[in-house]
């Protein structure tokens, strides 16, 4: 594998923003799989400190899973820690709509949990005829 001389020049919202909505909404599915079966396993404190990019980055993102408030210490960390504040209006567009993305993944956690929990119920009961 190579690398790039040049930047890559990434434009999220070149397709308009109904396309960036339907996009995250199947990211936010995706994210919500894992959060939950991550839920269940250790931190692997190892890859965080000495495994390569890819590794230490999804350790980290496996932990932020079990921080409260997530949608909103995104929101700070897109619009304050990464400046964002500084673009202005679309400063804090984006840092609005990655905090909705996080919301769309805990939300989308929560109603599986609830399919899940409600599975189980039904399993357990007979149904009379």
């Amino acid at each position: 594998m190579g690398t790039l001389d040049e930047p890559l020049l990434h434009y999220a919202f070149s397709k308009g923003i109904a396309d960036w909505f339907e996009r995250h909404n199947c990211y936010s599915t995706d994210e919500a799989v894992h959060a939950l079966e991550a839920e269940g396993k250790s931190t692997d404190w190892t890859a965080l400190v000495w495994g390569n990019s890819q590794a230490r980055r999804r350790a980290l993102k496996d932990l932020s899973y079990r921080l409260p408030c997530r949608p909103l210490l995104r929101f700070f960390y897109v619009y304050l820690w990464r400046m964002g504040i500084l673009d202005g209006r679309p400063g804090f567009d984006y840092a609005v709509l990655l905090s909705f993305y996080e919301y769309l993944i805990g939300l989308k956690r929560r109603e599986r949990t609830r399919g899940e929990e409600s599975r189980g119920q039904e399993g357990g009961k007979e149904t009379s005829t």
